[in-house]
């Protein structure tokens, strides 16, 4: 352990090594450090882009995807074996995708975020940050018409399911936050893409009221 210890330290810039571990600790706990988040995780951003190759290389060592989306602003830690849009990962050895299984309404919730996101990319309808901005009313008539969920329309489920999207760091919330009302626009983010598992959203779409969503934790 000391020895690892020692080969850390100069790897990593000396002005660099008090938010290493932070940083490490922030992706292993969420899963994304995300500069919009907070001013805090700004910061933890901030550092984590002047060591992307050292956190990609260390990462890499244990089996673990990792990825930094500029345009996104986003460092992300994905699960052994997924597949993430646009980047190689046969270097990294693995044993084979991990999934969550999450709830009805979650994964109805994430589906139509996909769905959402990807209908903005066909129709150019990204802004300059790489999200596709929406109408809570729109996200529920894409739940509705395509999944046949209608937690966004109530209360109880609609904030558990808005608090979900951001701890996942899948949308970015009005100042409202989880308390937005009809007639309040969301941003759907790019980190949605790999989130969701093509197959597993067009099966739900094949047997609307039950999608079964395969998460990547």
């Amino acid at each position: 352990m000391f020895a690892i210890r020692e080969t850390l330290k100069t790897l990593v810039p000396e002005r660099l090594q008090p938010s290493f571990q932070a940083i490490v600790w922030r992706l292993l706990a969420t899963g994304v450090v995300a500069r919009h988040a907070s001013q805090k995780e700004a910061d933890l951003y901030d550092r984590g882009v002047e060591m992307v190759e050292i956190l990609v290389d260390l990462l890499a060592a244990i089996g673990l995807p990792f990825h930094h989306d500029a345009t996104a602003q986003t460092l992300r830690l994905f699960a052994p074996g997924a597949k993430i849009p646009g980047v190689t990962t046969e270097h990294i050895e693995t044993y084979g995708r991990i999934t969550l299984p999450v709830s009805a309404d979650l994964a109805a919730g994430l589906i139509a975020l996909w769905l959402l996101y990807r209908e903005g990319i066909e129709r150019n309808l990204l802004n300059e940050r790489g999200e596709r901005v929406v109408l809570l009313e729109d996200l529920d008539a894409c739940m509705v018409s395509q999944l046949r969920n209608s937690a966004i329309q109530r209360l109880t489920d609609r904030r558990s399911l808005l608090t979900d999207f951001r701890q996942l760091r899948v949308a970015r919330l009005p100042e409202s936050g989880v308390y937005m009302e009809v007639g309040e626009a969301l941003a759907v983010q790019r980190g949605i893409l790999s989130l969701i598992f093509d197959t597993a959203a067009e099966a739900a779409l094949e047997r609307p009221g039950r999608p079964a969503a395969e998460v990547q934790p």
